[in-house]
Order: structure tokens, then sequence, then C-alpha cells
């Protein structure tokens, strides 16, 4: 298979405990049984930061300990590996800025990533409970999943122009349009495996570029690739 042969995304399984670097996120859910959240960064390549309300700007750096709601940011021809509880991991590249949300349980577990710029890779290794979520927000657009493998990469000219691509790896990805008011679209369109779509926003319209296309390879970072 294409995926297989061309694409390196699997953050989890195929990378080692080597260059371990932690940033681990805690939520406290009330009662007897309490549940626990994190986020680890267990490889960094160069220079990334953690902001925090009330806090300000940290270096990541080794076992450092986060927060939900923690804004992660990746300097440039930089990049970070990090593992969200036991079953999901994340790759964020060069020039990214995001926060991220976790909450819950096992059960009710809500991940959220609010990708502003740059781009990020999600592999969710288990499918998700009944009652749990796992999104990216861009400027433009959300994408829902219950377990997969896929890549958001978002552009912003100096225009304000938003251009987000989802490329699918492995499952399927809904997407839907947010417009510049806040309002998301009630239409979903659906993108498998092997295919990519592009969401076209401008200050004033968000828009599909028209139906899903099969993923050109050739144009991912090496990052991912073999």
């Amino acid at each position: 298979e294409k995926m297989t042969k061309k694409v390196w995304v699997m953050i989890g399984a195929v990378v080692a405990a080597a260059a371990a670097v932690v940033v681990a996120c805690v939520v406290l859910i009330g009662g007897k049984n309490e549940a626990y959240r994190s986020i680890m960064v267990y490889q960094i390549n160069g220079n990334a930061t953690i902001t925090r309300e009330r806090v300000g700007e940290m270096a990541a750096y080794e076992k450092r300990m986060g927060q939900s709601g923690d804004m992660v940011a990746v300097a440039s021809d930089r990049s970070m590996r990090l593992k969200l509880d036991d079953d999901k991991y994340v790759l964020a590249e060069q020039d990214t800025l995001m926060n991220i949300v976790a909450e819950g349980n096992d059960e009710n577990a809500r991940t959220f990533i609010d990708l502003q710029k740059g781009s990020v890779t999600s592999e969710i290794q288990n499918k998700l409970k009944d009652g749990a979520s796992y999104e990216v927000n861009t400027p433009n657009s959300i994408m829902a999943v219950r377990g997969t493998i896929f890549r958001v990469d978002v552009e912003i000219d100096e225009n304000k122009n938003t251009n987000t691509k989802l490329t699918v790896f492995q499952g399927t990805v809904g997407v839907r349009t947010i417009m510049p008011d806040g309002t998301v679209s009630e239409e979903e369109i659906k993108v498998e495996a092997g295919n990519e779509l592009t969401v076209e926003g401008t200050p004033t319209t968000s828009e599909y570029s028209g139906e899903p296309v099969e993923i050109d390879y050739d144009s991912l970072p090496e990052i991912i690739q073999d």
C-alpha cells in the first residue's frame, strides 16, 4: 500500500524511548476515581515553547509538566512529537502553533487541538468510546474522527486567506467548514483513506475546494516520508 511504503507517521509504535521530553496535562474529575489525561512530548528537535495562562511562556524541556489549555509553539525548521494518553500521537511540524485541551476520562475523553497555523499529523490507535471525541480545528474547518491517521496543514497568506488541507492515511475523517462569524456548516464531507481535501477561506467565506482527491505523496514533507 502507498501509505505503508511512503508515509512515515507513526509516532508511537515506531519511535523508541529515545530523547524523552515530557509535557503532562492533568485533569482531575470529582469523586473517588480521579482521571488522568496526559500530553507527553517524547521527542523534540530544536526549540519549542509552552505558554500558560497566568504563567506566560516557558521552554519545552524534558519532563516539563503542563496543563490542559497550554499553547504549544514549534520554531522554524523544528519539530515535536507528542503522546496523548496511551494511544494518541501527534507530530507537530515546523512553524506550528496550537492549543491542546485534554479533558474527561476514558469514557468521555474530549481531546481538542486548535491549530492556528502549521501542520500536525494525528494517530488515534484505538477507536474512541461512544462518549469520547477527538477534533482538530483550524480557522476555517473542523475535523472530527473516531480512530484514524491524518494530517492537517494550515496556511494563511498576507491577505488573511486561509487554506486548510486534510490528508487521510488511514480511516475516515469528517470535515465541516467554519465561516468567519463562527457558523459551522451542516454539511459534512467524509474523507476516506488515501484521499485529501482542501478548505479555502477568505475574511468573509469558507468553502470546500471541490471533492476529495487522491493524495499527492510527492508533495508531503520529508519528515513524514520514508
